[in-house]
């Protein structure tokens, strides 16, 4: 178990600095903050539309994150060749994808929550409440 939560760290730490990471919360967040806008021109349940946007954009960047940085995450070990230092050392290659995996549900999960605590702050500022 110790090399999958080493690889895992290993991950977070990458996807953190990915630049592509950075473009996908900050346009979560201007999609929040449109919520806001959409809910003070609506002039029939505000809260709805507010609680309607912000969901969506939770997901919706969640979704962005695993595809467009999960999808080419083993392929880029290979391009580096860090994956032939990694498995030379004694870590299957199961661990390593394990590794991996829960790194990326780590980001995903960090993702969530602080996208999550901003739709929160958004919406009780708007005047809506979680049922």
């Amino acid at each position: 178990m110790r090399p999958i939560i080493a690889i895992a760290k290993v991950t977070f730490k990458e996807v953190i600095q990915d630049r592509l990471l950075y473009g996908s919360l900050i346009c979560a967040v201007f999609l929040l903050g449109f919520s806001f806008l959409a809910a003070g021109l609506s002039f029939a349940r505000p809260e709805r539309i507010l609680l309607d946007f912000g969901l969506t954009a939770v997901s919706l960047s969640s979704v962005l994150i695993a595809i467009l940085v999960g999808a080419p995450m083993i392929g880029r070990e290979f391009e580096r060749r860090t994956i032939h230092v990694v498995l030379s050392k004694p870590v299957s290659r199961f661990q390593f994808l394990c590794g991996k995996y829960l790194g990326l549900i780590f980001v995903i999960c960090a993702n969530w929550v602080l996208l999550g605590a901003f739709f929160l702050v958004i919406l009780k500022v708007g005047g809506g409440e979680i049922h």
